[in-house]
C-alpha cells in the first residue's frame, strides 16, 4: 500500500515538473520572439551594430522573461520584499548573460557567422542554463517559507 502511494506521489511530482518545463518553454518562446524580432529589426533594418542590437533586444527579451517566469512558470505572485530580491538576482544574471552574449556575438559576426544564426545559437545556450538558475536560485520558495524548495 505504501509503495503504491509513493509511486502515485512521484507521478504527481513529475507531472508538475513537466508542466513547469512546458510553461518555461512557452514563456521562453515568447521572450525569444520579442528578443529575436527586435534584434533582426535593429540589425538589418536600422543597421545598428550587432552588439548594440543584441544589448537592446536582450533587455527586451529578459524583461519579458522575468515577468512570465515569475508569474506563470514559477507561480510567485507575492508582493513582498522577495520581489526586490528576485529582481536583484535576475539583474545579476542578466548582466552576466548580456556580457557573455555581447562578447560572443561580436566574435561570431566577425568570424562571418550570419548575425541571425549567431543570435539563435546564443539564445539557446542562455535559455538552457537560465532554467536551472531560475529554478534553483531565483524563483525558489526556500526564501519564502523556511527551507522548502519549489520543486
Amino acid at each position: 500500500m505504501f509503495s503504491k502511494n509513493k509511486k502515485m506521489i512521484k507521478q504527481i511530482i513529475q507531472k508538475i515538473r513537466d508542466q513547469r518545463l512546458l510553461h518555461y518553454a512557452t514563456s521562453g518562446s515568447s521572450a525569444f520572439a520579442i528578443e529575436y524580432s527586435s534584434f533582426l529589426i535593429l540589425f538589418y533594418h536600422y543597421h545598428i551594430t550587432a552588439v548594440i542590437a543584441n544589448t537592446v533586444s536582450f533587455v527586451l527579451g529578459f524583461t519579458t522573461s522575468f515577468i512570465l517566469n515569475r508569474l506563470w512558470v514559477f507561480g510567485q505572485k507575492e508582493q513582498t520584499k522577495q520581489v526586490l530580491h528576485q529582481i536583484s538576482l535576475y539583474l545579476v544574471i542578466a548582466f552576466i548573460n548580456l556580457a557573455i552574449t555581447d562578447i560572443a556575438i561580436h566574435f561570431l559576426v566577425n568570424a562571418h557567422v550570419p548575425a541571425f544564426i549567431a543570435k539563435i545559437i546564443l539564445v539557446i545556450i542562455v535559455a538552457c542554463w537560465n532554467f536551472i538558475i531560475f529554478k534553483k536560485i531565483i524563483f525558489t520558495h526556500r526564501n519564502l517559507s523556511a527551507g522548502q524548495d519549489s520543486t
